[in-house]
């Protein structure tokens, strides 16, 4: 066996790391493992090692968003709709994306109500649809039981978040927050007394399950909007009186259909049936199509008699392409 003294040894490694130093990639960066290893101890390699996978993960790229498209655009409010996000470093099976209003700031505001009606509902629902990759997101399934104009805010499930918050100019664009891996992003709420107590909510570093993560995207990116009649009033009746009911508002159409239904019944729970009340005359009941005098800016029924004094509502359903309305 051949005997190299120590001073040899080091100067052959250091001979080899010059040679190494123009190397790229795995090899070059295992000519100065062997190179290093002749020289350094055991600690130092490890600690070596150890700033070679925080650098790693330090640099992983963060998604970002170019636009946003909704298929179909516009549509009615209940319609089915489908959520198309186009950008860079997405993980389709865990990003996931949510509505706010057109005006509100991304990371800040709640879903409208629909399907997905609140934060957690939102985690539910997949972006993994057909054509999903890492630039696209396609996010199907999705409902809006409000008329307006919303927008499509993003999270990047494993983004992590700085404490600093976010801001947005006056077109409702949203701001990224800053990247900080040494803070907690948290919401604080401060009550008042003789005593001064804090109450801090801390948002996860990782996950879609709070507001507060989905911070890209905004109006800037694409919107959506939903048609469907506006706020008419009340509707006065006499009672055993044929009269007409009519319901203003946009995009509405020959596959529109009302139910008038007990005060109570809140018309966007889908769980819960609605079916013409009985104190409408069965035969004047708006059950079926919309009187023919009837456009886009107005749904017309004529001869709707009621047999009993009270409050209704009118809860109404747009059918979409598919024509789908039910007493459900």
């Amino acid at each position: 066996e051949r005997v190299v003294s120590p001073a040899a040894a080091v100067a052959r490694a250091g001979a080899y790391s010059r040679s190494c130093l123009m190397c790229s990639g795995t090899a070059g960066l295992l000519g100065r493992w062997r190179s290093w290893s002749a020289i350094l101890s055991p600690a130092m390699l490890f600690a070596f090692f150890v700033l070679q996978v925080v650098v790693v993960v330090a640099i992983e790229p963060k998604a970002t968003v170019d636009y946003v498209t909704v298929s179909p655009n516009p549509l009615k409010a209940g319609e089915v709709f489908s959520i198309t996000v186009v950008g860079s470093t997405f993980d389709p099976v865990n990003d996931k994306v949510m509505l706010v209003p057109s005006v509100a700031t991304c990371g800040t505001a709640n879903p409208p109500k629909g399907a997905p009606g609140s934060v957690m509902e939102s985690v539910q629902m997949r972006c993994d649809g057909p054509n999903s990759a890492a630039g696209k997101l396609v996010c199907e399934g999705f409902r809006v039981y409000t008329v307006g104009t919303w927008a499509v805010c993003v999270c990047d499930h494993d983004r992590i978040l700085g404490s600093s918050g976010g801001s947005s100019d006056e077109t409702g664009n949203s701001n990224e927050l800053e990247e900080d891996d040494n803070s907690t992003l948290a919401i604080s709420t401060t009550t008042t007394s003789r005593t001064s107590t804090t109450t801090t909510s801390v948002i996860p570093q990782v996950g879609c399950d709070f507001k507060e993560r989905y911070v890209l995207g905004g109006f800037s990116k694409g919107t959506l909007q939903t048609k469907g009649p506006r706020w008419s009033g009340t509707i006065e009746f006499r009672v055993g009186a044929s009269d007409e009911l009519l319901l203003g508002g946009e995009g509405l159409g020959s596959s529109d259909r009302i139910r008038i239904v007990e005060e109570s019944v809140q018309c966007d729970d889908t769980t819960q049936p609605k079916p013409m009340h009985t104190t409408v005359d069965v035969d004047s009941a708006p059950i079926g199509p919309r009187d023919a005098a009837s456009n886009e800016w107005l749904d017309r029924w004529s001869d709707v008699k009621f047999w009993t004094p009270g409050a209704y509502q009118v809860c109404w359903c747009g059918g979409g392409a598919d024509g789908g309305c039910t007493d459900a």
